[in-house]
């Protein structure tokens, strides 16, 4: 219980003390990475905010997927306003509907299911989740694209 009072401490000193500068500065790493791997700007937040910045999982998953609410906004905007090189039937740029919107709804769904049970496990286990997803990414990248 000591831990656990010291580590929330220790949480509450991270917003207090650092500088919003190394927030941004995590955001836009995330912002470079994630396109550029097509992965999202989870991977890259994080980790930076549990390691980095001494937050617990827990916290740091919950800021990251608050920050996915506007930044898929902008991006939204991005790929609805570019023109595709190819033809995609009931789009808007880069936007394909007849795709997007069954996924919306899978992704609305699951996520909350998700959250309900992200808050009943302990941070260790959403670290293993996470190791565990990363490893599985690394497998498919490395013997599905690379050796192909």
């Amino acid at each position: 219980a000591a831990r656990h009072t010291q580590k929330k401490a220790d949480e509450n000193k991270v917003f207090t003390e650092l500088a919003y500068w190394k927030y941004a500065l995590t955001g836009c790493i995330a912002g470079i990475v994630s396109p550029l791997t097509g992965l999202g700007g989870g991977i890259v937040i994080v980790p930076m905010l549990s390691t980095l910045f001494n937050l617990s999982v827990k916290r740091a998953v919950n800021i990251s997927v608050s920050s996915i609410i506007v930044s898929a906004f902008f991006n939204t905007l991005v790929y609805m306003y570019s023109s595709p090189a190819i033809e995609i039937s009931m789009h808007t740029g880069y936007i394909a509907w007849g795709i997007v919107l069954p996924m919306i709804l899978g992704v609305l769904i699951a996520s909350y299911l998700g959250t309900m049970i992200a808050y009943k496990l302990e941070g260790y286990s959403l670290q293993y989740i996470f190791a565990g997803f990363l490893g599985i990414i690394l497998l498919k990248i490395i013997f599905f694209d690379l050796l192909q």
